[in-house]
């Protein structure tokens, strides 16, 4: 715990709040020694403070000291040649050299960049709007010049040979254009490059279903995904389509059959590509995102009709993932979708990248639902607070929460105590996942 600064020790914190007394502390300090116990539970047992007082006041003191005040300069990239071109290429070719993620775009200000998770700006002047026109519109053709004049809007998949592959967004802000560019690599990673969890072949190879990865915008989902379909491309004959907007990584068929169809190009819409995905004879089903009912409807259904239907949301854990599928219905319907819901699903994974103590990248810390027997009857009455309880207590099923696998990667020293409390839904039960936390450590 050594990577947390706060403005004060603790001891004195704990004083100054009025949890102990100096005297009280200084005791608790010398029978700590003697006992070879932690500080907190030292007091705790000494009488001078209660076990919630205590997890209320960490909770409180590393959310006010430790991270909320952290106030952070936006980094400068110097070596800025390339992006002195008119060539728009060159700046993608810069995106990899420099492992960045992202690239954006915006009138009145310098580029910026996302590398291992930070916003960094370059030392280049602020682009113009006419700047960012003239760049971009190099790389569209008439046809997507004239959607994006018409939309306002617009999102492709560009690649540059051997290079990488970019999932590219257009869109206006303030009478100008703005550009989000996502770096993807050409090489599909593996579950081992990716740190994923091995349940997740598990889920790969379950013959119907439903399988979501869910999790913030930029937390690797469709990474993960691409992993999933890749893994079964080895190692399964199977029909694969995948509906996507854009298409971001391209497959090449192996032991499976994979067709690739994007949303503008190759179809007008996710309902309509479900619709005819039917007659086209597949095992497996990628749709990109489950944006509303129709879309839902239709995976729930290919599902049923034993398709295995792979698929993200932005959810934050594995109940709100539930609740989101359920909830886009009416609520006349919603019984019947719960009750489809609990037969179809076979797992769901929600994910984060959360940046390493070592400053090299980032690492993934998942939450895992396997969907048991037990889960099934909880999702199908409408039990939903007991599902978190079943994931804490199915690790031997390839479970966790959250805060386990965020407690994990805490213990193996590959995150620090302060990116577990900032990444976590629910500090109080981080603290409590936490018994031999010592105070003179923090």
């Amino acid at each position: 715990m050594n990577n947390i600064k706060p403005r004060r020790l603790i001891g004195e914190a704990m004083i100054q709040e009025g949890l102990v007394t100096l005297k009280q502390l200084e005791e608790g300090l010398y029978y700590q020694k003697k006992l070879k116990k932690l500080i907190g539970e030292t007091l705790i047992d000494l009488g001078y403070v209660k076990e919630v007082t205590l997890l209320s006041f960490l909770t409180g003191f590393f959310y006010d000291y430790g991270v909320s005040s952290k106030i952070q300069g936006i980094r400068l990239l110097d070596d800025i040649e390339d992006l002195a071109s008119p060539d728009f290429k060159k700046w993608l070719i810069f995106m990899v050299k420099k492992k960045a993620s992202d690239l954006h775009l915006a009138a009145g200000v310098s580029p910026r960049l996302r590398i291992h998770g930070e916003i960094v700006s370059t030392r280049l002047e602020p682009l113009s709007a006419e700047n960012i026109k003239a760049l971009v519109y190099g790389i569209l053709d008439y046809q997507e010049i004239d959607a994006f004049e018409q939309n306002k809007a617009l999102d492709k998949s560009f690649q540059i040979e051997g290079i990488s592959r970019y999932r590219i967004n257009l869109h206006w802000q303030r009478d100008s254009i703005g550009v989000s560019i996502r770096a993807l690599s050409l090489n599909i990673p593996d579950f081992k490059d990716l740190g994923a969890p091995e349940i997740l072949k598990d889920f790969a190879l379950r013959p119907s279903g439903l399988v979501l990865i869910t999790g913030p915008a930029g937390s690797g989902k469709s990474t993960t995904l691409a992993a999933m379909i890749e893994f079964i491309n080895k190692t399964r004959p199977a029909h694969i389509i995948t509906i996507e907007d854009p298409i971001e990584y391209a497959f090449i068929s192996k032991n499976s059959l994979i067709r690739q169809r994007e949303l503008g190009r190759d179809t007008l819409s996710f309902n309509e590509a479900l619709k005819s995905a039917v007659r086209q004879d597949p095992n497996i089903i990628f749709i990109g995102e489950m944006r509303d009912l129709d879309t839902i409807q239709a995976a729930l259904t290919l599902a049923e009709t034993g398709h295995l239907v792979l698929s993200t949301l932005h959810t934050q854990d594995a109940v709100h993932a539930v609740n989101r599928i359920v909830d886009v219905f009416p609520l006349a319907h919603q019984h019947e979708i719960r009750t489809k819901l609990s037969m179809v699903l076979q797992g769901i994974v929600v994910q984060q990248l959360v940046p390493k103590t070592d400053k090299s990248g980032r690492v993934l810390a998942c939450e895992i639902l396997d969907c048991t027997a037990s889960i099934r009857n909880l999702i199908r009455d409408n039990n939903l607070s007991q599902v978190r309880y079943f994931i804490q207590t199915g690790r031997r099923q390839g479970m966790k929460t959250m805060n386990q696998s965020l407690l994990d990667l805490y213990k193996q020293g590959v995150i620090s105590w302060e990116e577990a409390c900032l990444r976590s839904n629910d500090r109080d039960e981080l603290l409590r996942l936490m018994p031999k936390i010592s105070l003179t450590d923090l």
